[in-house]
C-alpha cells in the first residue's frame, strides 16, 4: 500500500508538471540551478560520478533488500529535476521536409565538408567554451559498453548533473555530441531542440566543432531523405569519398520506448533529426 502511494504521488506530481500551465517553467528554473551546482561538484572528479553512484546504489539496494527504494529515488530525482524541462516549451509538430530541399542541403554540407581537412582531436578541453558554458565539463564514460547497448552517443545525467559521452565513438562525432549534452545542462530537454542549439553553437565556434556539427547534420538529413527518396541518397553517396560516406551513413528510425511514450515524451526523446528542418529555412 505504501509503495503504491509513493508511486501514485510521484505520478500526480509529473501530471501536474505536464498539465498545469506555468508550473513546469517555474520548477524548471529551480531544477536547472540545482543541476548546475551538481555539475560543478562532480566536474572535478576524474571519473563519471554516475557510473560509481549507480554501482554503489544497486549494490546497497541488493545487499540490504532495499532495491525498491533505490529505483524509486532514481525515478523521483528524474521526475523532479528533469521531467519538467520537457514541458517548458513543448515543440510544435515538424513539417515533413521536401526531398528536393533535403538533397540541396546535403549537397551544400558535402561541399563544405570537402573543403575541410576533417581533422579531429580530443574536444573535451574546449567543449565548455564551444557550448558557451564557461566552467562546464564533459566526460567520457569509463565503461562505454552500457552506453553502446543503449544506442546512445552521449547522455546528460539528471542524477549527477554530468554531461557524458562515449569516448570510443568515431572522433568526428564526439565534438558535436559534447556540445549537444551541454545544451541539456542549459535546460533544453527536447533532443531536436538540443541538436539545433548545439549545431548553431558549433558553427559559431568553428574548427573541428563546426565540422562535427556538419557531419551530424548531413547524417540526419540523409536519414530523413532515405525515407522519401532513396535514389537521391544514392546520388549523394556517389559524390562523397568513402570516409565521409561512412560517417554520414543514414540511420533507421529508432524504436519507440514504451515508458517514454507513457510519460508523453515519445516524440521529444526521439526527434534528433528534426533540427534539419530548421536548416532548410
Amino acid at each position: 500500500m505504501a509503495r503504491g502511494a509513493m508511486w501514485g504521488g510521484l505520478g500526480l506530481m509529473m501530471a501536474a508538471f505536464r498539465w498545469i500551465p506555468g508550473l513546469a517553467a517555474g520548477w524548471a528554473v529551480l531544477a536547472r540551478r540545482l543541476l548546475w551546482r551538481m555539475h560543478l561538484i562532480t566536474a572535478p572528479l576524474p571519473f563519471p560520478a554516475l557510473e560509481l553512484a549507480a554501482v554503489a546504489a544497486l549494490t546497497w539496494g541488493l545487499a540490504r533488500r532495499r532495491l525498491f527504494r533505490v529505483i524509486w529515488t532514481a525515478a523521483a530525482l528524474y521526475a523532479l529535476l528533469w521531467y519538467p524541462a520537457y514541458w517548458v516549451d513543448p515543440p510544435a509538430p515538424t513539417p515533413v521536409p521536401e526531398a528536393v530541399a533535403l538533397e540541396a542541403l546535403c549537397d551544400t554540407l558535402i561541399q563544405e565538408l570537402d573543403a575541410s581537412p576533417l581533422r579531429f582531436a580530443s574536444p573535451f578541453a574546449e567543449a565548455g567554451a564551444a557550448a558557451g558554458l564557461s566552467g562546464a565539463v564533459v566526460k567520457p564514460v569509463r565503461y562505454p559498453e552500457w552506453m553502446q547497448r543503449l544506442g546512445a552517443a552521449g547522455l546528460f545525467s539528471p542524477w549527477t548533473g554530468e554531461a557524458l559521452v562515449d569516448g570510443g565513438a568515431d572522433p568526428a562525432y564526439i565534438p558535436f555530441t559534447c556540445v549537444h549534452e551541454l545544451q541539456h545542462l542549459r535546460g533544453i530537454a527536447d533532443e531536436g531542440a538540443a541538436n539545433l542549439a548545439a549545431y548553431r553553437a558549433c558553427l559559431e565556434y568553428g574548427g573541428m566543432f563546426a565540422d562535427s556539427a556538419r557531419v551530424w547534420a548531413l547524417r540526419a538529413a540523409l536519414s530523413l531523405l532515405e525515407r522519401s527518396d532513396p535514389a537521391a541518397v544514392r546520388r549523394l553517396a556517389n559524390r562523397m569519398d568513402a570516409a565521409l560516406a561512412r560517417l554520414a551513413a543514414p540511420t533507421a528510425p529508432g524504436r519507440p520506448n514504451p515508458v517514454e511514450a507513457l510519460l508523453g515524451l515519445g516524440r521529444m526523446t526521439s526527434d534528433y533529426e528534426d533540427f534539419v528542418v530548421d536548416l532548410l529555412n
